[in-house]
């Protein structure tokens, strides 16, 4: 890579750096070293992060970043920031290692303190774990829109679907949780920006669409055969059973909402 990257850096345009982890990466580092020896105003430079690093490291991470985006020396740059859940032990369950309030403080760090032209999106992988607390994580994505987005949007979200492993696809859960993404859409709708309103603070068509699309692909596990319905939720209990057995956790205490939907699983496993 490094031998390539000076033939490659003088027409780059975009350059996303994604996981494992970045900030963990020494070639982060020496690539923000480089970009900073010779700026590029043209280029947009992309990070995907758990921001859950340790404060000392991200300290490293935020000193490069604030130099990245003074004056010129990049057209832009945007953090990604991925979290799946507004329920703090729902996310960190999810996704093990998390420190929700972590994470929290290192949004708000960055949105404050990072000058220039940059913005934050938050990547919500949608999966059978993250309905029940999708509402609570956009409520907070307005209330940062409503601090940190004057001038331009500063505060973005995606809402990605999962498709493997299937047994945590959405598909599998039964009909009464196309309820509780309706009722999400139904709030989303509500809080809708006005077409050509300069307010940054409401959700947009487009995202809302986005969460429509989620749903009606959510709805199709319907139309799947009985028999791989059961087999997918079989799974999901003996995946959740073992994954609580080696890292001491415990499903039904953090989702104690979805206890019928684990005892048909486990019924499904067992028999």
């Amino acid at each position: 890579f490094w031998n390539w990257w000076p033939d490659l850096y003088p027409s780059l345009k975009h350059f996303r750096m994604t996981g494992g982890e970045p900030l963990m990466d020494k070639n982060t580092y020496r690539v923000f070293d480089y970009i900073l020896a010779l700026p590029k105003s043209d280029l947009h430079v992309d990070v995907t992060s758990n921001f859950s690093v340790e404060p000392k490291l991200f300290t490293k991470y935020m000193d490069k970043v604030k130099q990245l985006c003074q004056g010129e020396r990049i057209e832009h740059f945007m953090q990604y920031v991925s979290i799946d859940s507004g329920i703090a032990e729902q996310a960190e369950y999810i996704r093990h290692g998390l420190d929700y309030a972590r994470l929290e403080r290192n949004v708000d760090q960055y949105l404050t303190e990072i000058p220039g032209r940059n913005s934050l999106t938050f990547i919500i992988t949608m999966n059978n774990l993250n309905i029940l607390g999708l509402q609570r994580l956009l409520e907070k994505v307005l209330e940062l829109r409503k601090l940190h987005s004057h001038d331009y949007q500063r505060v973005w979200f995606d809402t990605p679907v999962l498709r493997t492993p299937s047994w945590q696809s959405l598909q599998i859960l039964t009909p009464a949780y196309h309820g509780i993404m309706e009722n999400l859409i139904k709030w989303m709708k509500l809080n809708q920006m006005d077409e050509g309103s300069d307010n940054f603070v409401g959700f947009k068509d487009y995202e809302i669409q986005r969460l429509e699309r989620d749903l009606e692909w959510m709805k199709k596990g319907k139309k799947l055969t009985k028999d791989y319905q059961q087999k997918q939720r079989a799974d999901f209990y003996r995946f959740f059973n073992e994954y609580d057995k080696r890292r001491g956790t415990d499903f039904l205490k953090t989702f104690p909402q979805m206890r019928e939907f684990w005892q048909e699983c486990k019924y499904h496993a067992e028999t």
